[in-house]
């Protein structure tokens, strides 16, 4: 085994063991099992070690299998696009991180996950064709048992003006991230990007300043 997959085989295992260094997310199905179930599934999950070549071709340890129509992988730059489209959360992009998010997932616990971006992701076809593109230029498609590997690529400098909205300040704006739904019906959104003074109701209706 070489120095990188020993590595992506700890991070997996912390994360599996720990919850250290990504983010678990518990579904309400999971949740109403009552605390006594769900501490014996975080239990199961952490002591578990039975892998093989069948549930682990690659000896990393991987978090786990979709059973889905498709996976949206996103940094977390990109986490506002597709992957908040399909589910996903919302990640601020200082945050080293990526974003795993299975399409139309046939299994009520396929939830999103986000992981640390020091972890490659390789997505390996189970069964069928799949198609394979990257900011929605097609890249590949892919037959039973062929996969492809996703990792952030170069680092990118980014001019960001000292006045510019906060990453929260857009979440509201543009998705009214956080905005209980009956605001939104009955009350416009301030738009604080600096020097604008327009108040913009819901549904892109300009209310007065």
């Amino acid at each position: 085994m070489d120095s990188k997959t020993a590595r992506i085989r700890a991070l997996n295992d912390e994360l599996r063991q720990n919850f250290a260094g990504g983010a678990a997310v518990m579904t309400p199905g999971i949740a109403a099992l009552g605390a006594e179930a769900v501490a014996r599934i975080v239990k199961t999950i952490a002591v578990f070690d039975d892998f093989c070549h069948a549930n682990d071709p690659h000896e990393e340890h991987d978090f786990g299998a979709f059973d889905a129509d498709g996976v949206v992988v996103a940094t977390a730059t990109g986490s506002t696009a597709y992957a908040l489209s399909a589910g996903g959360p919302p990640v601020d992009p200082r945050v080293r991180a990526l974003v795993v998010v299975p399409l139309a997932a046939h299994a009520v616990i396929s939830r999103p996950v986000v992981i640390p971006e020091l972890l490659d992701v390789r997505v390996t076809t189970e069964r069928g064709r799949v198609f394979v593109a990257a900011d929605g230029r097609s890249i590949a498609w892919l037959a039973d048992g062929e996969s492809v590997l996703v990792r952030p690529g170069p680092e990118l400098q980014v001019v960001r003006f000292a006045d510019s909205p906060s990453f929260q300040s857009r979440l509201r704006q543009k998705f009214r991230y956080g905005i209980p739904h009956k605001d939104l019906l009955l009350e416009p959104v301030e738009d604080d990007s600096p020097g604008n003074s327009e108040r913009r109701a819901p549904g892109g209706i300009d209310g007065p300043s």
